[in-house]
């Protein structure tokens, strides 16, 4: 290619990029609001430091923040604390028996999966 061309079409480029790189620039940041995450139930120590910090930060870059807390629902295993509470024996004996059922199916799956998808384990025949 020809140097006189190149520049000018390194020029071309250039001049168009200036051009375009305005409405870029034009954008306001950010466009949706900045999202806080806390991974610890609401109204813990974690959270009110985090709602602390959003609140201030927010009052100095004017951004909007928000606080989400993740983990705060409760699950099985707040289940199982809260009924050894309150002396639910019932209860854990259940959510006991769901976990070792769970358990054992799986363990049943996976073995029976090796059985159909490595051929070491087919040929092997008990004596």
């Amino acid at each position: 290619m020809n140097p006189s061309r190149l520049v000018s079409a390194t020029a071309f480029v250039s001049l168009a990029l200036a051009l375009f790189a305005g409405a870029a620039v034009a954008q306001a940041y950010p466009a949706k609001p900045i999202r806080m995450i806390v991974p610890f139930p609401p109204g813990g120590g974690t959270d009110i430091a985090a709602r602390t910090i959003a609140n201030k930060l927010s009052d100095s870059v004017k951004w909007t923040l928000v606080v989400e807390n993740i983990f705060s629902i409760p699950g099985v295993g707040k289940a199982v604390v809260d009924a050894v509470f309150r002396k639910d024996y019932l209860v854990v004996q259940s959510i006991v028996l769901l976990i070792a059922t769970a358990y054992v199916v799986v363990n049943f799956l996976v073995d029976a999966l090796y059985v159909l998808l490595d051929p070491r384990v087919r040929s092997v025949r008990s004596a």
